[in-house]
């Protein structure tokens, strides 16, 4: 039987859980990320979740998950990044590579908005180890070379709710553009 907890709310999303920290699956703690993510930023809401293919076994190629928010007036940009790292335990140095490449996809995030016409003032990553823990940042487009934290530590989506909600109820409501961001 699966146990519920957190944002783990549903038997669905229990056995999901379930299944990325004991590891059964091919992949299934993307499972698990896409039916949260898909849960708490809704296309009705104009949210569009996408799981990214990796190419190769090269984890710098993309993040594992982008998503997009579409505004009533048509504009789309990236509101959040989740990129996975390895190897779960980090060395100091292998951290600070992780956290590079979390800047870098911030910074592609960025330069796209602004290629498109779009200016976007940040951008949000979440750096995930193996598993189901995530590091909720933020990275703006006025320092784009810095992570900043919105969280303390790492978060699991069973154990730490009511803090992961916070998260998600300030990147729903944080202003992304900049209101001199032309319509298309």
């Amino acid at each position: 039987m699966v146990s519920l907890g957190g944002l783990i709310n549903n038997n669905a999303l229990a056995w999901t859980y379930k299944e990325a920290i004991n590891g059964h699956e091919e992949n299934p703690s993307k499972a698990l990320w896409t039916a949260l993510l898909s849960l708490y930023f809704p296309s009705s809401q104009g949210f569009i979740v996408t799981p990214r293919l990796r190419q190769g076994t090269d984890i710098t190629t993309r993040p594992d998950f982008v998503v997009e928010k579409i505004e009533d007036d048509g504009v789309v940009f990236t509101q959040i990044i989740l990129c996975r790292e390895k190897p779960q335990v980090q060395t100091e140095s292998q951290d600070l590579a992780a956290d590079s490449q979390a800047v870098l996809y911030g910074q592609q995030a960025l330069q796209v908005a602004e290629r498109r016409g779009i200016r976007q003032k940040m951008v949000f990553v979440f750096r995930r180890p193996v598993g189901v823990l995530i590091k909720p940042c933020r990275l703006e487009r006025d320092n784009p070379t810095a992570l900043i934290p919105l969280s303390n530590d790492f978060l699991d989506p069973k154990q730490d709710a009511v803090e992961m909600f916070q998260v998600f109820a300030t990147i729903k409501s944080a202003v992304i553009l900049d209101q001199a961001t032309p319509t298309t």
